[in-house]
């Protein structure tokens, strides 16, 4: 019988372990010493790279400070609040907001202490990150944009995250880049909100935090409606506009990013995972995961 031999010990994974240990869920992924020695330097990764990529969930704690980072980092918070710091000027950091932490700064980002944010980011350098700055709009002086809660971007970050491993495939290396360019050029062509209605889109985003509370219970349409005090056909045309999706497939959205989290995560069986979420029954879970994430929860269960 063969035993597979341990990795060898990197770091970054330590410090990675004892910063997110009070965090609610997180994803990190990133390029070993070796995959970085073998793929960086290729033409294939010339004009951009990918060197790590991540999803934090309610980080509590979350604080990191850098000084001459060579690559930027790219963060979109999702929910709750953070703030970034350059030089002596301090921004608050907001759900739809994308920050970008120039390379060779010296700059810091945190967690708000109260409303932790939930934030998918990847850390970027080469070339093209000079088109894509100028495309969604960064500037040192203006490093946060205002993009709105996009459910089409934040599933590009987790076909991202189950592509990045490590790999001595080709194939396998551009996709993974090819993804990452993807998230760029969508946050570039991306509906933003219009600064002309921050009141209804601040509500909008309550009820985003909302079903993020609730993805343990089978909630209706005129639960978050009511929510709000607004009939369904007014609550549902708002939250497109902002989300680019329906209530419902949102929070289904929701549903089935938790439930990927718990069958990578966890020992539970599909039933259990299923109760969990708030289903009636397995079955009816599964159709609406198969629907969502293209495959059974039990292939799922497999392939990750």
């Amino acid at each position: 019988m063969h035993t597979k031999s341990a990795p060898p010990y990197d770091p970054r994974v330590a410090a990675y372990e004892e910063e997110t240990r009070m965090f609610e869920e997180t994803v990190f992924h990133f390029l070993s010493l070796e995959d970085r020695r073998q793929w960086m330097q290729s033409a294939l990764l010339n004009d951009l790279r990918v060197f790590q990529v991540g999803y934090f969930k309610k980080s509590h704690g979350h604080a990191v400070e850098r000084k001459n980072l060579n690559e930027g980092v790219l963060i979109y918070c999702v929910a709750g609040k953070g703030s970034y710091t350059q030089k002596t000027t301090t921004l608050e950091v907001v759900p739809g907001n994308l920050l970008y932490c120039y390379p060779r700064t010296h700059h810091r980002y945190e967690a708000n202490e109260k409303e932790p944010w939930s934030i998918h980011w990847m850390h970027l350098s080469g070339p093209r990150m000079g088109l894509y700055k100028r495309m969604i709009g960064f500037t040192e002086d203006s490093p946060i944009v205002n993009l709105g809660i996009h459910i089409d971007i934040i599933d590009l970050f987790k076909s991202l995250y189950t592509l990045y491993r490590p790999s001595n495939d080709e194939a396998r290396i551009a996709s993974m880049h090819a993804c990452a360019e993807h998230i760029l050029a969508s946050v570039a062509l991306a509906r933003r909100p219009s600064s002309k209605s921050p009141a209804w889109e601040h509500e909008i985003q309550s009820v985003m935090n909302y079903m993020e509370t609730s993805v343990d219970k089978m909630m209706r349409l005129e639960d978050f409606s009511e929510y709000l005090g607004l009939s369904r056909f007014h609550f549902s045309r708002q939250f497109k506009c902002l989300a680019g999706v329906s209530p419902m497939r949102y929070f289904m959205h929701l549903k089935m990013k938790k439930a990927c989290f718990l069958l990578e995560s966890s020992s539970l069986k599909i039933k259990a995972i299923a109760e969990r979420l708030g289903f009636e029954n397995e079955y009816y879970f599964s159709r609406c995961f198969k629907a969502s994430v293209g495959c059974s929860p039990k292939s799922y269960c497999k392939n990750s």
